[in-house]
């Protein structure tokens, strides 16, 4: 990734009974970044039949995928992603997707998973997160730039959905003050009532 820092393109997180999910970027096609996931086991074996190459999580082979914010649902035994997808020679075309799979690696919800903001080319998208609403739905955030300009307006957004992906709450912007801000950070679900979030603001 010549300049990019590794880190920047690589998630840990906890996954059943003592393992890991391991999720990064990868350019191995030479074209576009795609984003994958393994399961490594609590003895170090991997999880996926997919073995070291890991899972493509999206395989919209004409975009780039972003590295997905994801957490895994215990309760719907799932693992839930939320990440950017774009064009990568104008990235200006961008939007936000989601998708699911189960702990056998099975893409739930198509090979390209589903949108919540298609690809386009007048707004632009970062600090996407996933995380559990309760009772099987899960809320996707993210800040949303108007236009290109780095000093441009932006909003930041929920969106509720149900387990099948259906959207139950409409994204609305809960950042209603008119300025340019970023660094988006949201918290687990709380209470089973409500989220924490923060951000920069200029």
């Amino acid at each position: 990734f010549t300049s990019v820092p590794l880190w920047t393109m690589l998630s840990v997180k906890g996954a059943p009974n003592g393992g890991a999910f391991v999720s990064w970027m990868d350019a191995r096609d030479g074209k576009s970044y795609e984003n994958c996931i393994s399961s490594i086991q609590n003895d170090g074996s991997f999880g996926f039949s997919t073995g070291e190459d890991g899972t493509i999580i999206s395989n919209a082979t004409s975009f780039s995928r972003g590295l997905p914010d994801f957490y895994y649902d215990k309760d719907d035994n799932a693992i839930y992603f939320a990440y950017e997808q774009f064009n990568q020679a104008n990235q200006d075309y961008c939007g936000v997707f989601m998708q699911k799979m189960s702990l056998d690696g099975e893409l739930l919800w198509g090979s390209e998973g589903k949108p919540v903001v298609d690809v386009q080319e007048s707004l632009g998208y970062s600090y996407i997160k996933v995380r559990d609403a309760g009772d099987s739905k899960i809320a996707v955030f993210y800040q949303e730039l108007e236009g290109s300009s780095d000093n441009a307006p932006v909003e930041s957004k929920m969106v509720v959905y149900d387990k099948d992906g259906n959207a139950v709450i409409p994204a609305y912007n809960f950042t209603t003050c008119t300025s340019n801000r970023s660094r988006l950070s949201t918290s687990e679900l709380i209470d089973d009532k409500y989220y924490l979030t923060n951000w920069e603001e200029k």
